[in-house]
């Protein structure tokens, strides 16, 4: 709004498609399951040139995946987590590490300065992303163009183990249970220059 945005609610459940005014569509945090013809509104939106930005916190289920798949974005089953090392600083020790946590707050310092989402990004302010999921690649529908946008430090893994770290619970990298190391990339980007071919969303 202060960069003056007009902003405004859309329920999906009584329409029939995205209101033509709409220039790009926010689905962020969404804690239900996406009903199945919103999904294909938001589909049919994107085929014609549409615009959306989705995110979606680690633990929550909505089937956003089976939308996201169709345009090459997977979301992981995952929350990315960061190591961090306290300490003090003196003046002839230099840095002294005290202690290390674990945090979901997770801190970005490289980007894909290429591509016009994250071109602006400062690296004097990094981007911290909160109980974020990692994603990938996937197969997507022709002409779809897909773009990591982001990845966290080398000192993050991919923890499998999600209920439990969000109910409080520690963890450790632990590649047996499945988990992958840093750097990891929480953001991605789908897009296209002409109308993507396919079939309906399945």
């Amino acid at each position: 709004k202060g960069q003056n945005y007009h902003t405004l609610t859309v329920d999906l459940s009584s329409e029939t498609e995205v209101p033509a005014e709409c220039t790009a569509l926010a689905v962020v945090g969404p804690t239900t399951p996406i009903a199945t013809g919103e999904m294909t509104i938001i589909h049919n939106y994107l085929r014609m040139g549409g615009r959306l930005l989705a995110a979606q916190d680690a633990g929550v289920e909505t089937g956003l995946n089976r939308l996201l798949n169709e345009w090459g974005i997977n979301l992981q089953n995952d929350i990315v987590l960061e190591q961090i090392i306290e300490g003090t600083l003196t003046g002839r020790k230099g840095f002294q590490p005290t202690r290390t946590k674990v945090s979901t707050t997770l801190t970005v310092t490289s980007d894909n300065q290429a591509h016009p989402v994250v071109q602006d990004l400062s690296v004097i302010h990094p981007t911290q992303f909160q109980k974020a999921r990692s994603v990938r690649k996937t197969e997507a529908m022709e002409g779809v163009n897909v773009t990591l946008l982001f990845n966290s430090r080398e000192q993050s893994w991919s923890e499998k183990r999600v209920d439990e770290v969000l109910s409080g619970e520690s963890a450790i990298l632990n590649p047996g249970d499945g988990d992958e190391p840093g750097p990891l990339p929480p953001a991605a980007a789908a897009s296209y220059t002409t109308q993507p071919a396919g079939e309906p969303l399945k």
